[in-house]
C-alpha cells in the first residue's frame, strides 16, 4: 500500500488570465486561489514563477485579468474588492461590489466587473 500526505491547496476555477505582451516578447500568466496568487512569465522555453506579495491578509481570489493594455493585473476578491498588482506586488485596492467580484473583463481604456450583488461596474483608467 502507498500512502502520502497531501497538501490542500485550493484553486478557484476562473482564475487564469493570459495575454501576450508584445513590447517585451514574453507571455505573462497569473493563477490564484484561496490563499495565494502566482505570476508566471514565459520567454521561449523558460518559465519563471513568482509568488504575489501583499502587506495584509490574503483574501480569496475569484477572477483576474490583465487590463489597460496589459500594464496591470487586476484581481477580484471574495470580499468585493479589486486589487491592482504592479509586477508581483499588491497595489491599490478599491471596493467595487457589495458581494464577491465574479467577473472581470477589460479593454485598453475600460474595466468591466460583475459581482454577486447583481451590479455591473464600468471603470476607466483615470478612476483607478
Amino acid at each position: 500500500f502507498f500512502s502520502s500526505r497531501r497538501r490542500h491547496t485550493r484553486f478557484l476555477p476562473v482564475s487564469w488570465a493570459r495575454r501576450c505582451v508584445q513590447e517585451t516578447g514574453y507571455q505573462r500568466r497569473v493563477h490564484g486561489g484561496i490563499k495565494h496568487i502566482k505570476f508566471w512569465s514565459l520567454s521561449g522555453p523558460n518559465l519563471k514563477g513568482q509568488r504575489g506579495k501583499t502587506t495584509g491578509e490574503f483574501k480569496p481570489l475569484i477572477c483576474c485579468d490583465y487590463a489597460f493594455g496589459n500594464k496591470v493585473c487586476i484581481t477580484g476578491q471574495q470580499d468585493g474588492f479589486l486589487v491592482m498588482w504592479q509586477g508581483d506586488s499588491a497595489g491599490k485596492s478599491i471596493q467595487a461590489h457589495k458581494g464577491s467580484v465574479q467577473a472581470i473583463c477589460s479593454t485598453k481604456t475600460k474595466l468591466y466587473t460583475g459581482g454577486s450583488d447583481g451590479a455591473v461596474i464600468v471603470l476607466s483608467l483615470i478612476h483607478i
